[in-house]
């Protein structure tokens, strides 16, 4: 099975990428999403916000687990760190508006094909 903490993904996740399936998967599914229970990176989530027709006024990185989690040091380092690499705090916000004339988003089963589609590596279509 996979090793979901190999180098690869390590490097991924500190440069802000997602070490999970591609969003569009999970966004475009025609039934119930049967995949694991996943976090989500920023982009990820104005993502999601942006194709359900809402407007992304503001997003950003917050930290609100290291003042009760980590102890002097180690509490100074891990914020400073985040203040440098927004990527590195541990939760996100993102403010969004819905525009007057929005409609729910019909599911579109090619998209999802799609989806699915792209997810596969080049050289295995």
């Amino acid at each position: 099975m996979p090793n979901s903490v190999n180098l690869r993904k390590r490097i991924s996740v500190l440069l802000g990428r997602t070490n999970y399936s591609p969003i569009e998967q999970l966004y475009f599914s025609t039934d119930t999403y049967r995949g694991h229970v996943r976090e989500y990176t920023l982009s990820e989530t104005e993502y999601i916000i942006k194709q359900s027709g809402f407007e992304v006024v503001n997003s950003s990185t917050f930290e609100h687990l290291a003042q009760s989690k980590l102890k002097f040091p180690l509490r100074e380092l891990y914020l400073g760190l985040g203040s440098i690499v927004n990527g590195f705090r541990s939760g996100l916000l993102v403010i969004a508006r819905k525009p007057k004339d929005w409609v729910p988003v019909e599911k579109d089963p090619e998209k999802y094909r799609m989806a699915q589609m792209n997810a596969v590596p080049k050289g295995v279509r």
